[in-house]
């Protein structure tokens, strides 16, 4: 055998390894590195002070695309009967109080209720997963005291690392969130302007409407767990109002949403594991909005924009909607991914004369998560009406001050003309 033939073996060996090498390592270049968590389950606590009226803790069925509804069993007494072996990990757990004004039963009591999602799967570190459905039954009551705030433990089991190990603390961790309630008088005759803070979806006394209340979600003090990447939590991204809402992520999120009288009011929580020291996307220094005569100039400054794209600017005529959003693209950051902050000014020429608007800013990070902020408002300035009485077509004053100004005018062009020959002539 020649040298050259066996030379050209060699290299055709030696480009297969190579080859097969760099199919190799696209390949694992294209798996994404993800933690785990299998199911979600949520258990509600006690309420601060006094127990709302005909406070109780109770158990439905695990609906998987929409509220429960009527609960199976409650308890006046234990919380324990939301645990197993009462009820089970996948079912919807719930609290309600109150003397229903219309019915009997638990089922007419107003309440709050949350069913967790029975199996996560993989996630991506900073990617939003949807965590759970939660429900305000917003019935007509008397309740004396009402129901104003509450705790939500969150177990999350199944917990793996990225490398599929267990976390240091256990495979089952739980994190606790707080749900406060803002419970509106229903009679808007009761409010300035006879106008309801949050607006009102079924009007009042049609038969028992009025105005709509607002649920706030809160992170209490993260529960940490540790992986060989670093240390995670749950993080609360926010509500997602709306039916399917468990089917896609759509921000944006907000930490509260209103919720209508008479009504089963149901949104997607949305959360994400991330380390406890990861901020959501930005810290601001400041958010303003300012009426001028023809626009309002809203204007926002970050101290740092740790993983920002962008951001989004919403308008609304009021203080409880989001409203619509006024750039028809995303604002992007002046500082992506940086610890340095950076100043932002847009302004809305879209506006009526004495109108107040409500503007909310939206920021957007590389992974999809948003967060809201706002709102802040400002009422566009109304013209100044100025009247020329004195300067009208019929005063002898106007008329001999426009003279003066005509002769001055031709007095200038003449002297510029003669300038101008003179100039030629030389």
């Amino acid at each position: 055998m020649s040298m050259k033939r066996l030379g050209s073996r060699r290299a055709a060996r030696l480009a297969t390894i190579l080859a097969s090498t760099l199919i190799l390592v696209l390949a694992l270049a294209g798996v994404a590195i993800a933690l785990t968590a299998g199911n979600v389950d949520g258990v509600w606590g006690d309420p601060p002070g006094t127990n709302p009226q005909e406070f109780r803790w109770c158990y439905a069925p695990d609906i998987t695309d929409g509220p429960a509804g009527d609960p199976t069993s409650c308890s006046t007494s234990s919380a324990g009967i939301q645990n197993e072996p009462t009820s089970t990990l996948t079912d919807e757990n719930q609290v309600r109080y109150g003397d229903p004004a219309v019915g009997f039963g638990s089922a007419n009591r107003s309440g709050f209720g949350f069913n967790g999602n029975n199996d996560v799967g993989s996630i991506p570190a900073d990617t939003p997963f949807f965590l759970g459905r939660f429900t305000h039954y917003n019935r007509p009551i008397y309740a004396s005291p009402i129901l104003t705030d509450i705790s939500l433990d969150v177990t999350v089991s199944g917990l793996l690392c990225d490398d599929d190990s267990v976390p240091t603390e256990g495979s089952t961790q739980t994190f606790t969130y707080d749900i406060t309630l803002d419970e509106t008088n229903n009679n808007p005759n009761n409010w300035p302007n006879n106008t309801c803070p949050y607006g009102m979806t079924v009007p009042y006394n049609n038969p028992y409407g009025g105005c709509d209340d607002r649920v706030t979600i809160s992170q209490v003090p993260d529960t940490e767990f540790t992986c060989p990447e670093g240390v995670r939590t749950v993080q609360i991204l926010g509500f997602i109002p709306g039916d399917d809402c468990e089917l896609a992520y759509t921000p944006p999120t907000s930490s509260a949403f209103v919720t209508a009288e008479s009504s089963q009011n149901e949104a997607c929580l949305w959360a994400r594991i991330s380390d406890p020291t990861n901020p959501l996307a930005i810290t601001l220094a400041s958010f303003e909005a300012t009426g001028l005569a023809d626009r309002i100039v809203v204007s926002w400054e970050t101290v740092s924009e740790l993983q920002n794209a962008g951001f989004n600017l919403y308008r609304s005529q009021n203080s409880y909607e989001v409203g619509e959003r006024i750039n028809t693209e995303l604002i992007p950051s002046q500082a992506p991914g940086s610890a340095q902050g950076a100043a932002y000014l847009v302004e809305d020429l879209d506006v009526t004369p004495g109108q107040t608007y409500w503007y909310t800013l939206e920021d957007v990070e590389f992974s999809g998560s948003t967060a809201l902020h706002g709102p802040v408002s400002a009422k566009v300035l109304a013209p100044t009406a100025v009247t020329l009485n004195d300067l009208s077509a019929d005063s002898p004053a106007t008329s001999a001050i426009s003279g003066w100004m005509v002769l001055l005018a031709v007095g200038v062009m003449l002297a510029g003309f003669v300038a101008f020959r003179r100039m030629r002539t030389n």
